[in-house]
């Protein structure tokens, strides 16, 4: 098994480390109950295969297969930088308006716009940090980079060349 895999599970189980607002996510379960504004501390389960499936058919584009193997191996979102990465199905973690990676990508892929935006092909919303800003993955290659995408502007260029390594960066953070 891959070591990034193993590493993630073994990451998890820390309620101190799980995301990177794991401190946040805490402090406003205490205020106001846990899920209130879709954050919450519980890890989803893995998502299944036939859910996976599924969101590839909808997307209409294959998931990488280290995506695929973090859905079903370690959980289906809850964790990682930021307010977490987004689950992939509707079991799986959401941003604070219920939305998963899923929904997230099929809502900003609007080609009637009235301004002519284009969302790229085969781009991802896969991890939330709050206030309209998501980390997107570029699933067109198998280990394509991440790019910023903040309240409706794409960046231009990526913020980390693929999503191992920016995995393996979260991880070395303490």
């Amino acid at each position: 098994m891959d070591s990034l895999i193993e590493q993630l599970k073994e990451r998890i189980k820390d309620p101190d480390r799980y995301k990177g607002a794991a401190k946040k996510v805490q402090e406003i379960e205490k205020l106001f109950g846990k899920g209130k504004f879709g954050y919450t501390s519980v890890i989803p389960a893995p998502a299944t295969l036939e859910e996976l499936d599924a969101a590839e058919q909808e997307l209409d584009f294959p998931l990488p297969q280290l995506l695929r193997d973090i859905y079903s191996q370690v959980a289906n979102g809850g964790f990682g930088p930021g307010y977490g990465i987004l689950g992939i199905s509707p079991n799986g973690a959401t941003d604070d308006d219920g939305g998963t990676a899923l929904t997230v990508g099929l809502c900003v892929e609007d080609p009637d716009s009235e301004d002519g935006y284009s969302w790229p092909d085969a781009l991802l919303p896969i991890c939330y940090y709050g206030d309209g800003v998501f980390a997107c993955l570029d699933c067109s290659t198998e280990n394509g980079p991440l790019f910023g995408f903040d309240s409706g502007e794409l960046e231009d260029a990526p913020f980390a060349p693929s999503l191992r390594e920016w995995l393996e960066e979260w991880l070395k953070d303490e």
